[in-house]
């Protein structure tokens, strides 16, 4: 199966790499990326939309060990790059879900801290950057900056999160990559989205159906002490 992404019925974002584990579930052996007729409407400027699709979108089938090319053929299925529609397809198929992996062999380090800083798109979202800075000085992490701030590749990103014991952050794009790989991870303010994640069948304080056992998602917000709480609960299971 040849599957196809349409970017002018979906979103240029991280949200591409749900639709991808579905379409991978689906028994799909190559992806398409359609950029012919332009892309669908959103609140990035035009010279940051190209941007986002390189350095996010272009390198996601890799991670499923999938070939990748430019292209109109292909089946789409409109309305599934949603998270909602995948995550709802997701729940009833979870026993076939694809992991995302590292293409690169993991990175020494201990622990790692995703900041989001956006100042265009829901900036509620934003991470706590006193409260994560002290924490990551605390533990020892290291910290990834916002793309915007400090680019990463996604190869590099995911090579972090592949060497790390537990990867920390907040409701964001890369921690959303992080959940579909075998990787540990951390993350906070899933309260703001509430609403939305009761859409894509997520009972309260859930978390999504491609979540592992050491991926854990917080409905609470990322104050310090939160965050020393919940690594401290963390540590306690470990050592039992």
């Amino acid at each position: 199966m040849i599957a196809r992404y349409d970017f002018s019925d979906s979103t240029n974002s991280h949200d591409f790499y749900h639709w991808l584990i579905v379409m991978g579930a689906k028994g799909a052996t190559e992806i398409v990326y359609d950029t012919t007729k332009g892309w669908r409407p959103c609140r990035w400027p035009e010279d940051q939309v190209f941007e986002r699709y390189n350095s996010i979108v272009r390198p996601a089938a890799q991670f499923l060990g999938l070939p990748s090319r430019d292209g109109t053929d292909g089946e789409w299925i409109p309305g599934l790059y949603k998270l909602k529609n995948a995550h709802k397809w997701a729940r009833r198929n979870a026993n076939i879900l694809p992991r995302l992996k590292s293409v690169l062999p993991p990175k020494t380090v201990r622990y790692t801290v995703t900041l989001r800083e956006q100042i265009l798109v829901d900036q509620i979202r934003n991470s706590n950057i006193d409260a994560w800075m002290k924490f990551a000085d605390k533990i020892g992490a290291l910290v990834i900056r916002d793309y915007i701030v400090e680019p990463i590749s996604m190869a590099d990103r995911i090579a972090l999160y592949a060497g790390a014991e537990m990867n920390f952050g907040v409701d964001n794009g890369p921690l959303s990559v992080c959940q579909m790989t075998p990787y540990p991870c951390m993350a906070f303010k899933y309260h703001i989205n509430a609403h939305y994640l009761y859409k894509c069948e997520l009972a309260h304080h859930g978390k999504f159906v491609w979540c592992g056992k050491d991926q854990l998602m917080f409905w609470e917000e990322d104050t310090y002490s939160n965050i020393c709480r919940r690594f401290d609960e963390w540590q306690q299971r470990r050592a039992k």
